[in-house]
C-alpha cells in the first residue's frame, strides 16, 4: 500500500511539472549533455541545465531577464550575464565604450574599447592625435597628419616651414625635432622656444603663467576667475576681497574689509566706527552712533548743534530751537527757524540792539553807497572823453599831414578847444 502511494505521488508530481515545463524542455531538452541526460523514472538531470534554466529537470528559467546562466538550485542568483549587461542581477547596461558591447559582469569593466576610446569603462576620447591607444591611453596609432606613436602622436610634418629640411615651425606649440615639428612636452605650456638644447616656456595654457625660473607656474588663486596673464602673472580682473596688488599677493590691512589693488590703502572698514587709509582712525564723536565713511565723513548726520562734513563746527548759539531738534543745516550751518530775538541774518551773527539806531546806520550805509555810485560814474565820464580827445586829434593830424608846418599850431589849439568844450559839456 505504501509503495503504491509513494508511485502516486510521484506521477502526480510529475505531471504537475509537465504542465509547467516549457515545451522546449519536454523530454530532458534542457538538460545538458547528449546521451544520458536525465533519469528516465523522475526525470532529473544527470548533469548540469543548459543556460537561461534551472531546477532539477532543468524546466525553469532563470528569475531574470538579462541573465545567461544561473544557479541550478537558486534561479535568482545569476552566474553570467547575457551580453551587454552586468551587476548581481545582470540589471545594468554595459558601456557605449565597450567593444562588442561586451563587460564584466561585477562592475561593468569592458574587456576591450571601440577605436579612440581608453579606460576601465572606455569613456576616456584617446588625445586627439591619436587614432587608437591602449587601456591606459598611450598611442599605438596616429591619425593622419601626426607622426611619432611613441611621442604620443605630438609629432607633425605638416606644419614644417620648410618641408625638404625641418628646421623650424609654423606654430609655436611645437619644435623642430629631428626633421619633424614635435609639440612641447612642457607641462602647462602653450608656447616654447629651444635654446641651446634646452627646451623653454614662451606662453602658457590658460590659469597658468611664465615663473621667472622657467616654468608655468599657476595664477594666484587670489585672482578673480583664477586668471591672470600668462607672460606677466598680472591678475586680469583683480583681486577677490582681501588682497591686493598686480598679482594679488599682498593682504589687505587687517581691519581693511576691502582696500585698493593699486596701493593697499583701506576703501572700507569692516567697522563703521573707523576711518583712515588703514582704517585706525575712531570716527567724530560728533557723527549720530560715532558712525563715518572711509574719508571720516559722517554717514548717519551729526548730534544736535552741530554742522560739517565731520560735524566738527557748531551752529551759532543765538539760532532759535524748535521742538529739540538740531539748530542748522548740518550742511551748511544756516540757522533752520531764525533767530532768537535782538540777531538777524542767516546765520544770526549781527547783533541789531536799538532798532533806530540800527535804522539811521541802514539810512547812512545807502546814502555812502549812492555818493560812491555818482563819483565813480564821474571818473568814467572823464576816462572816456580822454579817450575821444585822442582818437580825433589823431585822425587830425593824419589828415593835416602834408601841410604840417602851416597849420600844427592851428590843429593843437582846435584839438585844446575840443578838449575844454567835452568837458564843460560834461
Amino acid at each position: 500500500m505504501g509503495i503504491v502511494l509513494v508511485l502516486c505521488l510521484i506521477f502526480v508530481q510529475t505531471q504537475i511539472s509537465l504542465a509547467t515545463t516549457p515545451s522546449e524542455c519536454e523530454s530532458c531538452g534542457c538538460c545538458f549533455g547528449r546521451w544520458n541526460k536525465c533519469d528516465l523514472y523522475d526525470g532529473k538531470c544527470n548533469y548540469r541545465c543548459l543556460n537561461g534554466y534551472w531546477s532539477d529537470m532543468c524546466n525553469k528559467k532563470c528569475k531574470h531577464p538579462n541573465c545567461k546562466r544561473c544557479a541550478r538550485y537558486d534561479g535568482s542568483d545569476c552566474l553570467e550575464c547575457k551580453t551587454g549587461f552586468y551587476s548581481t542581477n545582470c540589471g545594468h547596461t554595459c558601456p557605449e565604450g565597450c567593444e562588442g558591447n561586451d563587460c564584466e559582469k561585477e562592475y561593468g569593466s569592458c574587456t576591450s574599447c571601440i577605436r579612440g576610446f581608453y579606460g576601465e569603462h572606455c569613456n576616456i576620447s584617446c588625445p586627439t592625435s591619436c587614432r587608437e591607444c591602449d587601456r591606459d591611453g598611450l598611442c599605438s596609432e596616429c591619425n593622419r597628419g601626426f607622426t611619432n606613436a611613441k611621442k604620443q602622436c605630438t609629432c607633425r610634418t605638416d606644419i614644417c616651414a620648410n618641408s625638404e629640411n625641418c628646421g623650424s615651425c609654423t606654430n609655436t606649440s611645437y619644435l623642430a625635432i629631428k626633421n619633424e615639428c614635435c609639440m612641447c612636452n612642457l607641462e602647462n605650456c602653450a608656447s616654447c622656444a629651444k635654446l641651446f638644447d634646452i627646451i623653454n616656456f614662451k606662453i602658457c595654457k590658460r590659469g597658468y603663467f611664465v615663473h621667472g625660473n622657467g616654468y608655468c607656474k599657476t595664477c594666484n588663486s587670489q585672482c578673480v576667475d583664477n586668471k591672470c596673464n600668462s607672460a606677466s602673472g598680472r591678475c586680469l580682473h583683480g583681486c577677490i576681497t582681501g588682497y591686493w596688488n598686480n598679482t594679488c599677493d599682498k593682504e589687505c590691512e587687517p581691519e581693511c574689509l576691502s582696500c585698493n589693488q593699486a596701493d593697499g590703502s583701506c576703501t572700507q572698514c569692516k567697522k563703521n566706527t573707523t576711518y583712515g587709509p588703514k582704517c585706525r582712525l575712531e570716527c567724530s564723536t560728533s557723527c549720530k552712533h560715532s558712525m563715518c565713511d572711509i574719508d571720516g565723513h559722517c554717514t548717519n548726520g551729526c548730534i544736535s548743534k552741530r554742522f560739517g562734513k565731520q560735524c566738527e563746527n557748531k551752529c551759532e548759539e543765538y539760532c532759535k530751537r524748535k521742538d529739540n531738534t538740531t539748530l542748522c543745516s548740518e550742511i551748511t550751518g544756516m540757522c533752520l527757524y531764525g533767530c532768537v530775538n535782538g540777531y538777524r541774518g542767516r546765520y544770526c551773527p549781527k547783533d541789531i540792539g536799538n532798532t533806530g539806531k540800527d535804522n539811521t546806520s541802514e539810512k547812512q550805509t545807502t546814502l555812502s553807497a549812492a555818493l560812491g555810485w555818482v563819483f565813480g560814474g564821474f571818473i568814467v565820464g572823464i576816462i572816456l572823453i580822454a579817450i575821444l580827445a585822442m582818437i580825433w586829434f589823431r585822425k587830425r593830424r593824419r589828415s593835416n599831414a602834408k601841410h604840417h608846418d602851416i597849420h600844427s599850431n592851428d590843429s593843437f589849439q582846435d584839438g585844446k578847444r575840443f578838449w575844454w568844450t567835452l568837458v564843460i559839456y560834461y
